[in-house]
């Protein structure tokens, strides 16, 4: 999803620099490190994940010389960046008290966000009219 800084406040880099600190720099629901490569489960391992190994990296490095993209690299081998990003528990992004906002991958991310998201493509886009979730 496209982040469009008007809509946060305007100290929103300080507010998420200290967020990422508080959570050493991993996600608060799995765990895992942040600006790591990961590979994602699937199938029955979904949700869980494993640091790409120095090999794998040097896989990737090998790939971009040659002159293959970033992420279609990253594609290539089943890799993932992992970006840390804040999340607004009660969805308010007026509300940036510390224990309304927690640090989390994309995915876990995009998890908590999924009721949510799956609500308004069903709906529409008007947010205004969302029923409470959690």
């Amino acid at each position: 999803m496209p982040f469009d800084r008007k809509k946060y406040h305007p100290k929103w880099s300080l507010i998420t620099r200290m967020v990422r600190r508080r959570a050493a720099n991993c996600c608060e629901e799995c765990r895992v490190k942040n600006d790591r490569f990961v590979i994602r489960g699937k199938g029955k391992q979904k949700g869980t994940y494993r640091y790409a190994t120095g090999c794998e990296i040097i896989e990737f490095q090998g790939l971009r010389l040659e002159g293959v993209g970033y992420w279609k690299a990253a594609k290539q081998l089943g890799m993932v960046r992992v970006v840390l990003t804040i999340s607004h528990l009660d969805r308010d992004r007026k509300n940036n008290r510390f224990d309304n906002l927690k640090a989390l991958c994309q995915y876990c991310h995009l998890n908590y966000d999924r009721p949510v998201n799956n609500w308004l493509k069903a709906y529409g886009k008007n947010e205004s009219t969302l029923p409470l979730f959690n």
